[in-house]
């Protein structure tokens, strides 16, 4: 069954003399057909090993700066923090404004590690997985050092 579809780059493929190479680029590049439905940022995903590690290769102040932001009311809709405690026999909820405690305190102690942070964030308030756009984030995170100051991250992989 073949879903609607956008055509993208009805343009042939122009390449700069100087670039060419032996190859044929005088043919134009096939259309490359897309889906015309897209998934949700807000869709959950459960948590992976990769998800995991993505949460645990931040430092701590980033992990609180970013579940500040994913608990702030004006962004709760897209990132869905679980609010019921986990423990089976205590089925109460919590506010927003006491999760922003939590990392608050968790902020001001020097005895709390980014590892207790990241654990705290994988099984309290996202326990059921992050949200798309969650998950886009903390790879933007991991990955900002290295597209702020290339030539530093770029001397220490040389240098490993």
């Amino acid at each position: 069954m073949e879903t609607d579809c956008y055509v993208i780059n009805k343009q042939p493929n122009r390449v700069f003399p100087a670039l060419s190479n032996n190859r044929s680029n005088d043919k134009a590049m096939r259309p490359r057909k897309v889906p015309a439905t897209s998934l949700a940022h807000s869709l959950v995903v459960p948590h992976t090993r990769d998800t995991r590690r993505l949460f645990t290769r931040l430092s701590k102040a980033s992990l609180i700066a970013i579940a500040k932001r994913w608990l702030d009311p004006a962004h709760v809709k897209h990132f869905s923090p679980n609010l019921v405690l986990p423990s089976p026999d205590d089925e109460e909820e919590f506010s927003l404004e006491e999760a922003l405690e939590v990392y608050d305190d968790l902020a001001r102690s020097n005895a709390i590690r980014a590892k207790d942070v990241a654990e705290r964030m994988l099984e309290v308030e996202w326990r059921d997985g992050a949200s798309l756009l969650g998950i886009a984030e903390l790879e933007w995170q991991c990955t900002a050092p290295c597209v702020r100051f290339p030539r530093i991250y770029i001397a220490m992989w040389l240098t490993w």
